[in-house]
């Protein structure tokens, strides 16, 4: 009976350590995906600036992509998920104003977010 209870406590410990062995495997697996790092290579943008250029940008913002449901009508940040037990998301002003990043951003940091 001994014997029996002796290999069986073998056989989970064996079973344990394989699971074990398994799971750092899978983790840092998982992890070097995570790590990655992907070059993007930007390239000149000429952004325009005249009002049609403005109306077309604010169409797209606020209708087609809708950037506006998030980020505030005037892309001044926002609140956008407000469940107090699950998370409160504010988004980013994205304004140049004060406390926005707009002015620190160039154009082919824009074209990268985007």
């Amino acid at each position: 009976m001994k014997k029996l209870l002796r290999l069986a406590a073998w056989g989970v410990g064996g079973v344990v350590v394989v699971l074990v062995l398994a799971g750092a495997a899978l983790y840092f697996a998982s992890q070097r995906r995570i790590d990655r790092k992907f070059a993007v290579s930007a390239h000149s943008v000429s952004v325009p600036t005249d009002s049609l250029a403005l109306a077309r940008g604010r169409h797209i913002a606020t209708a087609i992509s809708r950037c506006a449901d998030c980020h505030g009508l005037d892309l001044g940040g926002a609140v956008f998920i407000d469940e107090p037990p699950v998370a409160r998301l504010y988004a980013a002003n994205l304004t140049s104003g004060k406390g926005g990043v707009g002015a620190s951003f160039t154009d082919a940091d824009w074209e990268r977010a985007i």
